[in-house]
């Protein structure tokens, strides 16, 4: 399903890009991308996986200039981040959103495409939020360990569904712009 694609992992220095990097270096990949923002965490990860596949773009995703080169030749993207959601589909390009929060639901409102909860519960207890307080790198989400399973799952689908969602999605994008290019036009 892989050979010989290029993966883009936006925010992918973060916890959630470390686990969809981890489980994607198993598989026949090409090639993938690291976007981020911090360099210092590019350069431990490069350092602590040392894999030929692994390539590295800093950026931000809310900079066009900073990421329009970066997806060139990219077959998948895989985020947190719903600008780069909402910028990939834009630029017909395949890309599955993990949501984090409400923004992810909204967008598939929006503009449809494939939205997966990165997270299934958060800890809200009192001694949560004390090790919160406490450590750095205490986490107080749960985060979904069906993930993988869902992000194949829904490759898949796309796959025997002719990127029907994928092809919607770039649809509804076009529709939204020319329902906002008729109201701007309206302005005095």
């Amino acid at each position: 399903m892989f050979k010989n694609k290029i993966l883009l992992i936006t925010g992918g220095t973060g916890s959630f890009g470390n686990v969809v990097l981890r489980r994607f270096l198993k598989t026949n990949i090409k090639e993938i991308r690291i976007f981020s923002r911090d360099e210092l965490k590019q350069d431990d990860m490069r350092k602590k996986y040392n894999n030929s596949k692994l390539k590295f773009y800093l950026g931000n995703v809310r900079d066009i200039n900073s990421i329009k080169d970066v997806v060139k030749n990219v077959d998948l993207h895989i985020g947190y981040r719903v600008h780069a959601h909402i910028f990939m589909n834009s630029v017909s390009k395949f890309s599955i959103l993990i949501s984090e929060d409400g923004r992810a639901k909204g967008v598939k409102g929006v503009i449809g495409g494939i939205v997966l909860d990165g997270f299934n519960t958060f800890k809200d207890s009192f001694i949560a939020k004390v090790l919160n307080k406490l450590f750095d790198s205490y986490d107080r989400f749960t985060s979904n360990k069906y993930l993988k399973i869902e992000i194949i799952n829904e490759l898949d689908y796309e796959i025997k569904t002719n990127y029907n969602r994928f092809i919607n999605s770039r649809q509804q994008i076009d529709n939204n712009f020319n329902i906002m290019k008729q109201f701007i036009e309206q302005l005095p």
